[in-house]
């Protein structure tokens, strides 16, 4: 089983779903009655399966990754780079692992 875990970070609050998949399907996640706020979605790619992010023995990730405004660093994402605004507008986002 693949596992693709989301989590929406409004300062130190998180909202943390997940979904069943595999690497070759689109997931959609729909976040209802959040609050206005800045916000940050990042994402993984389980792909062992156990409920982890892995990485090697530098630090580098072992499995795919994608957060908000698709920030790829050497690390991971800033807050300021990766955050987005919530208001009275739904909204959409493509994130790319």
């Amino acid at each position: 089983m693949i596992r693709i875990f989301i989590t929406a970070i409004l300062y130190l609050i998180s909202l943390i779903t997940q979904a069943q998949g595999n690497s070759n399907q689109e997931l959609a996640f729909t976040f209802e009655h959040v609050t206005k706020g800045a916000y940050v979605i990042t994402c993984f790619y389980d792909e062992n399966d156990n409920g982890k992010m892995n990485f090697n023995g530098n630090g580098m990730p072992l499995e795919d990754y994608g957060a908000s405004n698709n920030v790829m660093n050497l690390g991971p994402p800033r807050f300021s780079d990766a955050k987005f605004e919530v208001s009275d507008k739904d909204l959409t986002f493509e994130i790319r692992f």
